[in-house]
């Protein structure tokens, strides 16, 4: 389980990055 929880935390993390990079290029202007 030690690997599935490590992979669950990068996954989550490359997520959030990537929600936060799609929220700066989602502005309109």
């Amino acid at each position: 389980p030690f690997e599935v929880i490590r992979l669950k935390s990068l996954l989550a993390e490359f997520v959030a990055d990537d929600m936060e990079r799609k929220s700066k290029y989602d502005d309109p202007y």
